[in-house]
Parts: structure tokens; C-alpha cells; sequence
């Protein structure tokens, strides 16, 4: 893209590279949840293990556990591993759920979300039972 034009037409161009960057990761339809999930999850690591996002779960959060770092999405394959900058946010306790299950996520506890471990079979059973009471 070459920027030789000036005025108006720069700052077009310059919001659609914005665009773009928005939507880079985009939602699709999860038909068997009835819920959309980005094509790039929200994973965080937190001693030594990967979770993932639960969206729109309430909770009951806990003690602050400590930090937790954001894991880099790249769902096209271009970014080198130099160009990730690692995102911490804090690890907080989610009641009736034990730590190498589940944590609660943000940088408060009041905007802390639901995160979960992964097995091959989806969800832990203690976080189905959780999403199930809600």
C-alpha cells in the first residue's frame, strides 16, 4: 500500500488498516454451546498450565493468586515469536473450584472471568457441574 495520496483519503486508509486489525479475530457460531467463540481463544497460563476462557460465567471469586500471562493468539501463522509481548494480568481464587482446575481472571476481582483447564473431553466435570447450577 502506497500512502502518496493526501488528506481525507490517508485517514481512510489509515481506519481501514484499523478495521482490519479489529477484526483479525473474528467470531464464529458454536452451534453445539449456541454461543460464539472467537477463532482465536483467550487462554492464560498460570503456574504452568493453560486455560481457557469460560465466557458469561458468573462466579464467586476469591483470594488473589498471583500473576497469570495472556497466551499470544497468531490464527494466521505470520507473527514471529519475537513480536509477542507477553500480557499479565492476576490469578484469583474461584470458590468451589480448585486451582488446577479453574481461576478466575482479570486485572480486579470485580472483572475477573471464568478460565478452565482443557482435557480431550472439553470442560473439567466440576466446571460442567458449575455452568449446569447457573
Amino acid at each position: 500500500m502506497v500512502a502518496v495520496v493526501l488528506g481525507h483519503r490517508v485517514r481512510a486508509v489509515f481506519v481501514s488498516a484499523a478495521m482490519l486489525v479489529v477484526v483479525g479475530c473474528s467470531a464464529s457460531h458454536d452451534e453445539g454451546a449456541g454461543r460464539s467463540a472467537a477463532s482465536c481463544a483467550r487462554q492464560v497460563t498460570y503456574e504452568n498450565r493453560t486455560y481457557g476462557d469460560v465466557a458469561h460465567t458468573p462466579i464467586t471469586v476469591g483470594k488473589s493468586l498471583g500473576a497469570v500471562t495472556f497466551t499470544s493468539c497468531d490464527d494466521t501463522g505470520r507473527r514471529a515469536a519475537s513480536d509477542e509481548v507477553p500480557v499479565k494480568s492476576t490469578a484469583y481464587r474461584v470458590e468451589g473450584l480448585a486451582e488446577d482446575v479453574a481461576v478466575a481472571v482479570g486485572d480486579t476481582a470485580d472483572e475477573a472471568e471464568l478460565f478452565a483447564v482443557r482435557t480431550g473431553e472439553g470442560l473439567p466435570p466440576e466446571v460442567k457441574d458449575l455452568l449446569d447450577a447457573r
